[in-house]
């Protein structure tokens, strides 16, 4: 149950920095288009 937890939060904090690292990288792009 422990191990599930923080597997669980440690997959949660992973797709956050996905997330982060998309709206930078949408960010970046429409600031090259401009």
């Amino acid at each position: 149950m422990t191990e599930w937890h923080v597997d669980s939060e440690r997959r949660a904090a992973t797709d956050l920095a996905v997330d982060l690292n998309f709206s930078a990288h949408q960010i970046a792009v429409l600031f090259a288009q401009s």
